[in-house]
């Protein structure tokens, strides 16, 4: 593995230990649980989705939509 790509991985590791200390996997787990039940929350399954809009016979879209682009 290139040496940048090494460096890379390892600034990640540190990254994600530094933010497992902030706040648990489970905790992070519990609240999109919570938010997931909320009434006022509309979610919808991925794949419900898509499996609909082909029983519809309408495209099934997949879609990223972002606040900002990185470059």
């Amino acid at each position: 593995m290139s040496d940048i790509l090494s460096r890379i991985l390892e600034t990640k590791r540190h990254e994600i230990m530094a933010a497992q200390r902030l706040i648990s996997s489970g905790e992070i787990l519990k609240e999109a649980l919570q938010a997931n039940s909320n009434s006022n929350t509309k979610v919808r399954g991925f794949a419900q989705a898509l499996i609909g809009s082909v029983k519809s016979n309408k495209p099934g879209i997949i879609a990223e939509i972002k606040k900002a682009s990185p470059s």
